[in-house]
Order: C-alpha cells, then sequence, then structure tokens
C-alpha cells in the first residue's frame, strides 16, 4: 500500500482569515479548520493549510512544491504556519523569488515553497516557526555581513502597521468601484490604490466607489486615525502622508503617535538603508 504521494505541486488561492483585512469565512468552517490543521492554522488561510496538507499527503521522501505568497517566509503571524510545515518537512534554502509581477493581473509577490517530506517528523518542542531563506543571487559576502547585521536590529513596533483597506475582487469591478480618473454617479467616493503612493507625495486617486455598496466608506472614525499610506505592492518601501480617506489593501496603513510620529515614519520608510534593507 502506498505511504503517499512522490511529489505535490501546486498553486494554492491565498486567501487569509486573520488580521484587519480578513476574509469572512462561517465560524463553524473556520472552527473544522483549525481542528484539522492545529498550529498551522493559528493565522488561519487556505495558502497555510494547503502547505500543512502537502506534508501529510507526500510520502516520507517524498517533494513539494509550492507557489505561495512571500510574507509567508518571514510574517510573524505565519510563524506557526512555518512551523506546522518543518515538522513534517525539511525546506530547501535558497528558496526562488518570484517577485511581484510573475502572474498577469497579480501584485503580490510570490516565491517557491520547496520542501522534501522527512522520514520522521521532528518533534514539535524544536520547531520554532524561524523564517526561510529566500534565494538572492550574486550577493557579495560583505553584502549579506551587512543584511545580517541589520537583521539583527530593534524593528519598528507591529501596532504602527496595520491592514485596514479593502479587499477586493475582480468581480466587484464595475459593481462596487470603477477605476476612473473622475467620480461618475453612483461611483463618487474616492478610493486610494498603491498605484497613488509615492515618496513622500500622494497622487489623485485611480478608483472610486459606489458609497451604496461599501457603506463606510465615508467614516472618518475608521478612516482618519491612518497617518501614513504604505505601497504594498512595491519592492521596497514607499511612503506618503495619508488624506484620512478610504482605500483598498493595495495599501498598507500607518499608525502614529508620540514616539513614532507622521514626519519620523515618513522618513525612515523612505531612507535609502531601510529601502536597501529591504529590496
Amino acid at each position: 500500500m502506498s505511504r503517499g504521494f512522490d511529489a505535490i505541486i501546486g498553486n494554492p488561492p491565498w486567501v487569509l482569515y486573520a488580521g484587519k483585512g480578513k476574509a469572512p469565512i462561517d465560524p463553524q468552517e473556520e472552527a473544522v479548520l483549525k481542528q484539522l490543521y492545529g498550529r498551522a492554522a493559528r493565522t488561519l488561510s487556505t495558502h497555510g493549510a494547503f502547505a500543512c496538507q502537502a506534508g501529510r499527503l507526500v510520502r516520507p521522501r517524498g517533494r513539494i512544491g509550492l507557489v505561495l505568497p512571500t510574507s509567508m517566509v518571514d510574517a510573524s503571524r505565519y510563524s506557526e504556519t512555518r512551523a506546522g510545515h518543518v515538522v513534517l518537512c525539511e525546506v530547501e534554502r535558497a528558496l526562488p523569488d518570484f517577485g511581484e509581477d510573475a502572474f498577469p493581473g497579480v501584485f503580490q509577490p510570490s516565491f517557491g515553497l520547496f520542501s522534501t517530506r522527512r522520514i520522521e517528523p521532528s518533534s514539535r518542542g524544536e520547531v520554532t516557526g524561524s523564517a526561510w531563506d529566500l534565494h538572492q543571487p550574486g550577493l557579495d559576502p560583505r553584502v549579506r555581513a551587512l543584511l545580517h547585521k541589520l537583521g539583527r536590529q530593534p524593528k519598528l513596533p507591529p501596532k504602527i502597521f496595520g491592514e485596514r483597506g479593502y479587499r477586493s475582487s475582480r468581480g466587484q469591478l464595475g459593481v462596487m468601484f470603477v477605476k476612473t480618473k473622475a467620480p461618475e454617479v453612483p461611483f463618487t467616493a474616492p478610493l486610494y490604490e498603491g498605484t497613488s503612493v509615492r515618496e513622500f507625495e500622494l497622487l489623485a486617486p485611480t478608483a472610486f466607489a459606489d458609497p451604496n455598496q461599501l457603506n463606510d466608506i465615508r467614516r472618518r472614525d475608521k478612516w482618519s486615525p491612518v497617518a501614513v499610506f504604505i505601497r504594498q505592492t512595491a519592492r521596497y518601501p514607499i511612503a506618503c502622508r495619508s488624506p484620512g480617506r478610504a482605500f483598498r489593501n493595495s495599501i498598507l496603513a500607518g499608525f502614529t503617535d508620540a514616539t513614532y510620529t507622521p514626519a519620523f515614519l515618513l522618513s525612515y520608510l523612505n531612507s535609502a538603508p531601510v529601502r536597501w534593507f529591504h529590496f
């Protein structure tokens, strides 16, 4: 009797059910998925569940190749997802980075998860969910050393960043909003996108929404706390002041306080060292 597949290759759907911009999910379905996938579903996502299930379905020494969002490589919210996969599989070093424009119409960075099913699962206590390694071709050893040194420095607190923008699909285009440079009834409410975010500058909106379809688009209490817009679809941070208006999820929200002021956050995110490190 077969002990599993020799290999699993795929490009699973990328749907995140956690965080401020989470997709809706039935509570019973969420409970079942978390029961099925355990720690790998601590931050529930379809791509995380697929990565976990692939490890369960291949035989010992079987191979896995999945196309996944690059945020899974090192984002803290995916640490338990990574751990859930590493318990069963050994992940290769220097994973391929496909960038953000590998697929037409998709503006989210992606990478290839290549791993091999272990003969015996690792002890859960030994697996920490540490970041995976992306391939960085042609890097000078001195550059690698500097990146390693910078990577150990303190990071900005997570509370400064959040996902508040609308998660939209192609099916909503023309129904809830339109891509246009000027309002046209019933699409009269500006809806900012990442393409409008420039270094220290916000260009005019490139989309307008129907306020009757997006009921909270004019709620000042939802949008005014966002002090900074950060473009999500770029190879490095690009940030500008927020106008306190609605935006899509191609923009990351930046929040400020007495310590981390808007001027500091803009200067930091747009600085050459931070951009270089991120790139």
